[in-house]
Parts: structure tokens; sequence; C-alpha cells
């Protein structure tokens, strides 16, 4: 099974990232193609670059879409069919809808995949955009891979699609399920985010700490915000900023609980993780997928955030730890490699099956 997956750098860290290099390790003959090369470390085989160079390449895509997006896709076309890529199997991740209509017309199974809730997707100006006529070749061409059964129920009412033309498939952990609950809170709280904080909202978290001083919070990531992120700490001896984080497992095994208080999310491949790992989760109510990620397994606390919701989710799990973490494990469950697994080979090997 060749799968071609078009749009973001495998080699880049991310939720989106990992679900592409998920893919390869289901289907390792999985090819990538990315607009230009970003990075000088690689650890991902068989990406095909539209442009070698990365600032000829962001300068080229700049310009051409400034200029005309029909110029701009004829363009990238020519460059893509230069490249001769033989695949079964198209696999676009929707965060680069410019490739959208060049493969419109490509007689292979063709599937967008939803990495952010409904109204990102549709309103953003990097994504959809309100895009009339983008919207028609989705729906026209594409198949849909949902994040969850209920951004399943909001797509197919908001793009007017069949229910066989949407799928519903979780994101795979790339981490191990532990094989035994966590047994003691050792009250250590962890975040695992890029440092966006208008979208993430660490500082209302860092923020609460103030009030709980027997926990400890450590935050890992790294992006524009990460100055703010410090200064906010500083004169809290319960929080630690910390750069990015390579080996995810030892960190999440060193921690208790996991928090997520984001304005906005996909499904948050790192939540998965944490369940991985027999951790309880704390998380906002702020998107479709929240009930599926949390059913028992921790505490989801209101779209409007309150302080005071935030430390009494921290007291119930302290209050109820074992049968939190008990939970998480369960649930880590659905999605394991095999699981997973299944249920793309029923989409894509035996969809008539």
């Amino acid at each position: 099974m060749k799968v071609l997956i078009v749009g973001t750098d495998p080699n880049g860290i991310g939720g989106i990232e990992t679900f592409s290099k998920n893919i390869q390790k289901m289907y390792p003959e999985t090819m990538f193609l990315v607009s230009y090369d970003r990075f000088k470390k690689k650890n991902v085989n068989n990406i095909y670059y539209i442009f070698k160079h990365k600032w000829l390449g962001y300068f080229l895509f700049s310009l051409l879409f400034c200029i005309s997006k029909k110029i701009a896709r004829r363009f990238l076309s020519n460059r893509i069919s230069a490249l001769d890529l033989k695949y079964d199997v198209l696999i676009v991740n929707l965060h680069f809808d410019h490739f959208i209509p060049i493969f419109m017309q490509v007689k292979s199974p063709k599937f967008i995949v939803q990495h952010t809730h409904k109204d990102v997707l549709l309103n953003n100006k990097l994504l959809i955009n309100n895009d009339i006529k983008l919207l028609k070749i989705i729906t026209s061409y594409y198949d849909v891979i949902c994040l969850s059964s209920f951004e399943k129920t909001i797509l197919k009412k908001a793009l007017l699609l069949e229910d066989s033309r949407l799928h519903c498939i979780r994101h795979m952990s790339p981490i191990k399920i532990i094989d035994h609950p966590k047994v003691k809170n050792n009250k250590k709280i962890v975040i695992i985010a890029r440092y966006d904080n208008a979208i993430k909202r660490i500082d209302l978290v860092i923020n609460a700490m103030s009030s709980l001083p027997d926990y400890h919070l450590n935050v890992y990531g790294d992006g524009p915000d990460k100055a703010l992120l410090v200064n906010l700490a500083t004169n809290l001896q319960n929080v630690t900023i910390n750069g990015p984080v390579s080996k995810v497992k030892n960190v999440l095994d060193d921690h208790s609980i996991f928090v997520m208080n984001s304005e906005s999310e996909g499904y948050g491949i790192t939540l998965i993780e944490a369940m991985s790992r027999g951790l309880p989760i704390i998380i906002r109510n702020t998107y479709a997928s929240v009930p599926d990620i949390v059913t028992n397994n921790g505490v989801i606390i209101d779209k409007t955030w309150d302080e005071k919701n935030f430390h009494n989710a921290i007291k119930l799990i302290e209050n109820n730890f074992q049968y939190y973490s008990e939970n998480a494990l369960t649930l880590a469950t659905r999605y394991d490699f095999n699981t997973i697994k299944k249920h793309w080979d029923a989409l894509l090997i035996f969809p008539n099956d």
C-alpha cells in the first residue's frame, strides 16, 4: 500500500507531524509531498520537496499566490507532475488548502484529514476561509476523516456530505501503554504544548498555581510566547518553563496530572500520550471532541475559565487518583497501533468488507 501524504513536513514537531509519521508506521511505503525543505535534521524518509531550498520555496510560494492563485496552482501542478509520484491513496492534511484543487482529478482514493475543530477549519484564513469554491471541490472529490463521532456529526451538517463520505478514525498514540495504573499522585502537573498563548492559554494555569503551593507545574514546548510565559512564572517557585521535549514518555512518567487549557484544538495527540501512561487529564470544554477524550479519566472544566473550577478539578483528581488513572489506561487502548491500523485497513484496503 503506497500512501502519499500532502502537506506538513513530518520532520517537524506537532500533532499533524505525529499523525503523518504514524501513517508511515502503518504503511512503510508512505511518501510525503512537502512544499519546501525546512529542516536540517531529518528523521523521516521518502520525502519529496517541491522546492529544495527553504527561502526560495517560501518566496516563490508567497509571490505566486499574491499574484494569482490560478497561476500558482498551475505552477505547483507542473512541479508535482515532474516528480512522477506513484501511489495508491492520497491523504491531504487540511492545513494546506492550495493542494486540494491540484489533486481533485486524481483517480486514486482521496482523503482530507481534519486536524482542528469545525469553526477553525471553515473560518481560519489559512485554511478553508469560507471559500465556497474550495468547499465545493472538497465535497465533490474528497472523503473526510473526522477526529471523533462528535466532529463527524457537526461536519456532516456543515459540509452537507453523505454519511458514507465521512469517516471517523481517532489518532494513534506513538507511545506504548503502561502495564499498570499510577498508584501515587506525586503532585506534579505537566503541560506539553506549543508556546502560542492566545490559543493554548498556558498563562491561566500558571497564574492559578499561586494557590496550589503543594503542586508543581512543569511546562514543555517552544514557540513565540516563551518569554511571556517565563516572565509570568518568574515569581512562582512551583512553576518551571522548559524547552521542547523529545523524550515525552519519560516526562509523562515523572508527572501525575496532564493539563490542556486550549481555546481550540482538534484532538490533541499529547492527550492520547498522557492517557497511555496513566495520567488523569484536566481539559477545558472548548471543542467538540472533549467528551470523546475525557470519560471518567479526568475532569472537564467549563469553557469559560474559572480558577476555582481548576482548583476543584485538581482536588477531585487528588481524592480519586487511582480511579482516574485506571480509566485513562482503559481508554488508551482505543488509540493503540493495532486498533487504529484495523480502522485504516478497513478504509483503505478493504473498503467494501
